[in-house]
């Protein structure tokens, strides 16, 4: 086991409540991980990362049709608060699809995460070097990511990571802003890692009712790369009082991600953002629920076979 993924281990374990690790593949075993949609060929495989200096899991199947669920994520999580920062690492060569799965306070929500700039709906691309063949580490908020199309809503647990396609991931994790700020901003040198967002112009920007929005420019870089590439999404509908967000990404060839937003104020700019309802693409959402549905009713199952194994032993025991 490397340096920095003993660092990371034992700064979550010092602060149990506000960070919990999922899957970090030291424990030799797969047993956390179930293939959905069996009709496929597909397997689960703890392996030692020679490059990496680790255990990690590794899947192998039939592309984007082979799905892999981190299993009892939520039962783990559900009384957990403000967890909102989910992190993982993963080496991936070939298409793939997060779907990460929450519970919030308006019900059940998928967000989306999958390779290149494409963002539509709960759905977020993670840059263009995903597919590189090489590890790189994820960090997204959860909280914000909901938010940017439902801003109305609260994140209340994680409940389930789940992901389509063939590669490897290792060190699955979730914690509070406090343990996050701990883990990689505690010293300057993660802090300069990081590529550096410049927003031009007005932040806030103050529009009129019907005046149409000109991005005024944004620019990012870091020390390594030089200039990076932006990807900027918004959702502003300008016949609408509202406040609306811009929100801009960067990530550089470490996969290391840094996120900035412009506010943007139509008219009186109070009332709430009006969520459209964009065509999720890359994900059947009906499926997935069906899916779902199907592995909750397997686990809820599972529970009670386990109540009753308890029960029938100590009732044993006090005979």
């Amino acid at each position: 086991m490397n340096f920095k993924k003993i660092i990371l281990i034992i700064t979550l374990f010092l602060i149990p409540i506000e960070a919990t690790i999922y899957e970090n593949a030291e424990d030799k075993k797969k047993s956390k991980w179930k293939v959905l949609q069996t009709e496929y060929p597909s397997s689960i495989h703890n392996l030692y990362d020679r490059k990496k200096v680790s255990r990690i899991i590794h899947f192998e199947g039939e592309g984007t049709k082979s799905l892999y669920k981190l299993e009892n994520t939520y039962k783990i999580n559900r009384h957990r608060k403000k967890e909102y920062w989910l992190t993982w690492e993963m080496k991936y060569s070939e298409d793939f699809v997060i779907i990460v799965v929450l519970e919030t306070r308006l019900g059940k929500r998928y967000m989306i995460y999958t390779p290149g700039i494409n963002n539509s709906y709960m759905q977020y691309g993670l840059g263009l070097n995903t597919l590189n063949g090489k590890w790189h580490k994820y960090k997204r908020n959860l909280q914000k990511d909901l938010r940017y199309y439902d801003n109305r809503n609260e994140v209340i647990s994680f409940k389930s990571f789940v992901i389509k396609g063939s590669g490897s991931v290792d060190n699955i994790a979730t914690m509070s802003d406090k343990v996050f700020k701990k883990v990689y901003f505690h010293n300057s040198k993660n802090k300069s890692s990081l590529p550096k967002i410049t927003i031009k112009g007005e932040n806030p920007l103050h529009l009129k009712i019907g005046e149409h929005y000109v991005e005024p420019g944004v620019s990012a870089s870091d020390k390594e790369d030089g200039t990076l590439n932006v990807v900027s999404i918004e959702n502003i509908d300008t016949s609408r009082d509202g406040e609306y967000t811009v929100m801009y990404m960067a990530t550089n060839q470490k996969g290391d991600m840094a996120v900035d937003s412009r506010l943007v104020e139509v008219g009186e700019g109070k009332k709430e953002m009006q969520v459209h309802n964009i065509e999720k693409k890359s994900v059947d959402i009906k499926e997935l629920d069906k899916i779902f549905e199907e592995t909750e009713a397997w686990e809820r199952e599972l529970e009670l076979k386990e109540q009753a194994f308890r029960e029938k032993v100590n009732n044993s025991e006090e005979t």
